[in-house]
């Protein structure tokens, strides 16, 4: 193989997501799709630093997922602050939600995931891409407002906390 070359997994996934991006351009929304690239995600502005929206295909377990991603100095507590809202953010996205702090890491996640969905078939992409877009559409709903309001000084550890 050349330097540069991409695998045929690296040129499946690039596909994958410009197939993603093609039908989230035709639908139009609230989130904005950035360029496709050969790996296993793709990440999404949700219009504020040290947060993100991301897309993941995890094919050896046959899964996709959405996920809310923070980050940077603020992430334990701005994760604390979101945890406090899970009641009203879960029902407004109409599903639960995965909760992971991550406290031995940097980041933080909220998570949806779609069991029995082979990012390689690429017969089941069309509705892999819509089930990726709705959820991208309702997380950034949900997540986007509340994210702006945040104030890190908010959070008192130990009170909020499970």
């Amino acid at each position: 193989k050349l330097a540069g070359e991409l695998t045929e997994t690296n040129l499946l996934r690039l596909d994958y997501w410009k197939a993603l991006r093609t039908l989230m351009e035709s639908r139009g929304g609230r989130v904005r799709p950035t360029k496709a690239q050969p790996q296993t995600w793709m990440d999404f502005s949700v219009g504020r630093s040290h947060f993100g929206l991301s897309t993941h295909v995890i094919a050896r377990d046959r899964h996709i997922r959405v996920a809310l991603v923070l980050y940077g100095p603020d992430a334990k507590a701005h994760f604390h602050l979101l945890h406090g809202q899970k009641e009203s953010i879960e029902a407004e996205i109409g599903e639960p939600l995965q909760w992971s702090e991550k406290p031995e890491k940097k980041m933080s996640f909220v998570r949806l995931s779609r069991k029995d969905s082979d990012p390689d078939d690429k017969a089941t992409w069309a509705q892999q891409h819509r089930w990726l877009y709705e959820r991208l559409e309702k997380f950034h709903a949900a997540f986007a407002p509340r994210i702006q309001q945040l104030d890190a000084d908010e959070y008192s550890p130990g009170v909020d906390d499970e």
